[in-house]
């Protein structure tokens, strides 16, 4: 019977007594041989080399052997691969000697995998220690893979490792608690021995620490299990013994005795190189199904598939695809020589290597991978293989399962280069994209359609966004005119001569029913790619063009009502200079004829009511000033109920007797505003009012109040501020509107009179006004039901000087007054007035001669009145050359109006004072 010996340094640590030893036993019974296991207990090193010369002595049929870092085993090893016995190196390998494989865990991998867990327990950051650093080969590469790994997180400091620590559980547990107590910040645990992750396990639950401190190790046998339940082992590495113990027995018994699967001869099968087994992590939530997993059936598949791949190799290995075998992890074990042309991988390279490494899947392509790595299932698709480099290529993919007693074990993977057929497939792809690209970045309108049929062909973007996306098949004058039968624009029949050639372009302009838009368009004849000739229309949207002229006609509209309101008001000032004169005479010698008439007579009240008469007509003249004046906005404080009564006054005299004025005015509070423009707000709301009820009269209503707001209005108005507003309501009983038109008439331009009667301007200027003024106004209206205007200003808690009127003794005096004024009418009327008041007073009808007579006897006056619009020189310029003279010398301008002269500006001059004709004798 054939001898095959397992020799360790370490044979009865339970690494290997728990997984290792058992699987030897059954494939030694399975294959009917005698399967030795020799070596040291201790890790002496000693019966470990014995044993190896002993087994050379006894001829056996192979070796696996565990490295363990001495020099003195290789002399052993080459001794027996001298002797033709074939060696293979288990689980640790023993370089420089002439094994023929190493069978075992990629420990560098494993330890760089180790790296990346541990960091995801501590979310990439907190302080780490590394315990069980044994001096041996594959050790040492697992700690050289995870400090390389783990230095790719900044934010997890890696202490120094402490040495000496292979001395067993009792020893590591001293270690880590004394850590703990210098570093209670300590988040991590690293064991890269068998012994030290008990131990620290161990330590932590000891210290009460377990689950708050992570620990991660190598091995998941008898020491580490309970730890793994408990949770306090958060993730064992495990090296699956199982397999590499098989695999080794398998590939040493196959080199001896040939492969039935492939008519191998023996000693045929090349066995050099390296395979990784993989490994394995075992978490609390996985240890019950680790031992099943890592079964003695899963260790005896990896013979099996050798045999098939032996046979997949003899038939596929020169074929000119890519081609590789994987496990049921999907791990590749096979790769063809195509694999480094293909990838840039050596056979060597790619053996160990994921298969998702090799192809970039998408999460279909990964599922159908997994279905035929352990289902009965062939699958075909499209992917990306990845280079060596990193750079990729298109590749086309059939995956076949690999099967062992009709279970599925793996699969083989043939892929073919696809780039020249998809480069091919591209350039038409982006001849046509850029085709589309071009067509929908055209911001118009464009479709081909059929000449016959009328069949649309083809749109862009543009059309599709304009007409919806369900358009092509049907006919052009039904999606795009709503018209059942062709346009009557149509120019189908314009587009080809008489010969059927195209007859150039039809450019027309027209208004579309279903956008509502205006367009240009362009139509001609092309040819479409079947060869008949078809109809491309390019429709420009010129709706914006169309609505810039109707606005300049607008504006144009505006200068001219502009410039008339403005010679209105020119006019107006004129005309009121003309009237406060006659009204001067009128008012002044009434009032004088009234002082000599007894009071109780017919003449008394007929005279009173002529001054009346006079009164309302200079007010009237106050009120066409204040329409018709041009002032830049001035803020300050004034009670808006003076301001709606002075309008009401107005307004009596211009709207028809047909609407009924009626007025509620509960607020006498006021608000920082410019006085005119408030004016102008009242007049345009009132005058609107009058006309919505021009047809069948009405009621006007204007109310006047106080209200607090705040709540919803304010986030309905939030360029408002909650607080006490001036709530003005102009209500009409008039036609009212429908929803469309009320929310447009603040627009500019926007107007529902007649032509002619208005420039939709008024209620965009109240807008301004009252926004300007930090208000807001609001409109309710139903059509048939009339409109209210609800207008709110704010109030400022402020004090208004308020005239106090007495019926005081008009004052008299001696003083010398010189009164100018170029009508002698009213020089007449002042001198009279003033003389009755007991005033001494010299009349000029000219200002130059009043200058003269001044510069002669400048002290012979105390006081000047003068006219303002007088020829030769006026009456601002007079009162500055007589204060020259004379600089105490007060001076009274008075004035119908005048264009010139205000006010601040009179008292700028030096003026005393500035009054408006007509002048009454209070005055």
């Amino acid at each position: 019977m054939e001898e095959y010996v397992w020799i360790s340094k370490i044979t009865h640590h339970p690494v290997f007594t728990d997984r290792a030893h058992p699987i030897l036993l059954r494939l030694a019974d399975h294959y009917n041989v005698t399967i030795t296991i020799a070596g040291s207990d201790d890790a002496a090193t000693e019966p470990y080399v014995k044993a190896v010369y002993d087994a050379i002595q006894r001829k056996v049929a192979g070796m696996m052997v565990i490295g363990w870092g001495n020099d003195e085993i290789v002399p052993a090893v080459d001794a027996a691969v001298n002797s033709g016995i074939p060696v293979v190196c288990v689980d640790s390998d023993i370089p420089g000697s002439r094994r023929h494989a190493y069978i075992g865990t990629d420990w560098l991998r494993m330890g760089s995998t180790m790296a990346d867990k541990l960091a995801a327990l501590l979310s990439n950051e907190g302080k780490v220690l590394m315990l069980g650093m044994v001096d041996l080969d594959n050790m040492q590469a697992g700690l050289q893979g995870f400090q390389k790994q783990i230095s790719r997180y900044p934010h997890i400091e890696v202490m120094d490792p402490v040495d000496d620590l292979d001395a067993g559980i009792g020893r590591a547990e001293s270690i880590v608690s004394a850590c703990l107590q210098e570093h209670p910040d300590l988040k991590g645990i690293v064991s890269f021995d068998g012994n030290s992750g008990p131990g620290a396990a161990q330590a932590l639950e000891k210290l009460g620490m377990a689950h708050k401190v992570k620990l991660i190790c190598v091995d998941a046998d008898t020491p580490q299990k309970q730890y793994l339940k408990s949770g306090t082992i958060d993730a064992a590495f495990y090296q699956k013994r199982e397999t590499f113990t098989c695999l080794a027995f398998q590939l040493i018994y196959d080199y001896n005795h040939g492969s039935k699967a492939t008519g191998y001869t023996p000693g045929a099968i090349n066995i050099s190189g390296n395979i990784d087994t993989g490994f394995s992590i075992v978490t609390k939530e996985n240890i019950d199904s680790f031992d099943s997993e890592n079964s003695l059936d899963q260790a005896i598949h990896h013979h099996e598939l050798s045999q098939q791949l032996s046979l997949i190799s003899s038939m596929i290995e020169n074929v000119e695809e890519l081609a590789v075998a994987a496990d049921e992890n999907g791990r590749i074990v096979y790769a063809n020589a195509a694999c480094q042309r293909f990838c840039g991988y050596t056979k060597d390279e790619a053996v160990g290597l994921n298969i998702k490494e090799l192809f970039d899947l998408t999460a279909l392509q990964n599922s159908q991978m997994d279905q035929c790595l352990r289902q009965e299932t062939a699958k075909n698709f499209e992917t990306t293989a990845i280079k060596k480099d990193g750079s990729s290529f298109p590749v086309h993919v059939s995956i076949s399962p690999l099967r062992s007693e009709a279970s599925s074990r793996g699969c083989t993977i043939i892929a073919s280069n696809i780039s020249e057929r998809k480069s091919s497939q591209k350039a038409l792809i982006d001849s046509h994209v850029r085709f589309l690209m071009v067509l929908d970045s055209i911001d118009a309108d464009i479709y081909v359609s059929d000449l016959e049929t009328y069949e649309v062909l083809l749109t862009n973007r543009h059309m599709r966004e304009s007409f919806g996306e369900d358009l092509m098949g049907k006919p052009c004058y039904q999606v795009f005119r709503n018209e059942s039968v062709p346009c009557s624009q149509c120019t189908n029949d314009k587009l080809l001569d008489s010969d059927g050639n195209p007859a150039g372009v039809c450019v027309w302009e027209g208004k579309n029913s279903i956008t509502g838009k205006w367009y240009i368009n362009y139509d001609r004849a092309v040819k479409w790619v079947d060869g008949r000739f078809v109809r491309l229309q390019i429709a420009t949207d010129i709706s914006r063009i169309k609505d810039l002229e109707k606005e300049s006609l607008r504006i144009q509209a505006q200068l001219q009502q502009a410039q008339k309101m403005e010679a209105i008001g020119t006019l107006a000032g004129g005309i009121a200079h003309d009237f406060n004169n006659i009204l001067s005479a009128v008012i002044g010698y009434t009032e004088i004829a009234l002082a000599d008439m007894p009071e109780g007579t017919s003449q008394h009240r007929n005279l009173q009511e002529v001054l009346k008469a006079g009164s309302r007509a200079r007010d009237l003249v106050k009120q066409i000033l204040t329409f018709s004046r041009q002032t830049e906005q001035e803020l300050k404080p004034v009670q808006i109920n003076q301001i709606v009564a002075e309008t009401l006054k107005l307004l009596r005299a211009s709207l028809p007797t047909t609407v009924k004025i009626s007025q509620d005015i509960q607020s006498d509070s006021a608000a920082l505003a410019d006085s005119t423009q408030i004016h102008q707000v009242i007049m345009n709301l009132c005058t609107n009012a009058a006309h919505a009820m021009h047809a069948q009269g009405g009621q006007l209503k204007i109310d006047l109040s106080d209200v607090v707001l705040g709540g919803s209005f304010i986030e309905q108005h939030p360029y408002l501020s909650p607080g006490v507003y001036i709530k003005l309501r102009v209500i009409d009983t008039g036609h009212g509107m429908e929803k469309a038109i009320l929310d447009r008439i603040f627009d500019p331009f926007f107007t529902t009179k007649e032509r002619g009667e208005g420039t939709g301007m008024g209620l965009a200027v109240v807008l301004g006004i009252i926004k300007s003024h930090g208000g807001t106004i609001t409109v309710e209206s139903e059509l048939g039901q009339g409109s209210t205007f609800n207008v709110f200003l704010p109030v400022i808690m402020r004090e208004i000087d308020h005239e106090i009127r007495t019926k005081a003794p008009i004052p008299t005096g001696t003083e010398r007054i010189l009164f100018i004024d170029d009508e002698k009418s009213l020089v007449d009327l002042g001198q009279q007035i003033l003389e009755r008041l007991g005033y001494k007073v010299t009349i000029r009808t000219s200002s130059v001669e009043a200058l003269e007579l001044f510069m002669e006897q400048p002290d012979k006056f105390d006081l000047v009145i003068t006219d303002m619009t007088m020829p030769n020189m006026t009456g601002d310029d007079l009162a500055s050359k007589l204060m020259n003279i004379r600089a105490d010398i007060p001076v009274i301008l008075c004035t119908g109006y005048s264009e010139r002269i205000s006010r601040e500006r009179a008292h700028n001059l030096g003026i005393k004072e500035f009054i408006l004709k007509p002048i009454v004798m209070r005055e």
